[in-house]
This record gives structure tokens, sequence and C-alpha cells, in this order.
């Protein structure tokens, strides 16, 4: 599952991050977060009307924790 919030001009996004050791069958397990850069776009219609929200640069890198 995938969580995203969106402020004006960012987004934080959340996910469950997995991985698995062919060597040993062994899994890794965590969390993915990731800071984004919201593209800019006009606005559609009314101030009630739904808005386009597109997520284009990644601000910064996961780190992987020991």
């Amino acid at each position: 599952m995938q969580h995203i919030l969106t402020l004006s001009r960012t987004a934080v996004i959340v996910r469950h991050w997995f991985e698995i050791d062919l060597d040993d069958a062994s899994m890794e397990h965590g969390v993915r977060i990731e800071l984004r850069e919201l593209a800019a776009h006009p606005r559609r219609g009314s101030e009630s009307a739904a808005q386009l929200v597109a997520v284009t640069l990644l601000v910064t890198c996961p780190r992987r924790l020991p």
C-alpha cells in the first residue's frame, strides 16, 4: 500500500519496502519515504474543480539504515 500526502508544492510518499535475497532466501523489509516536488500546472475550472497533481522531481533519495 502506498500513501501520498500532497502539500502546496511538495508531496510525501510512504510505502512498504521489501527485498528477497536470492542467495539464501532471506527477506528484508522496512519503509520507503520519498519527498518530491510537484509539477506546476495552471488551475482548471472553478475553485472547487479537481486539480491535476503530478509528482515529478525526487528531492531526496531514501537511505538504507543498518
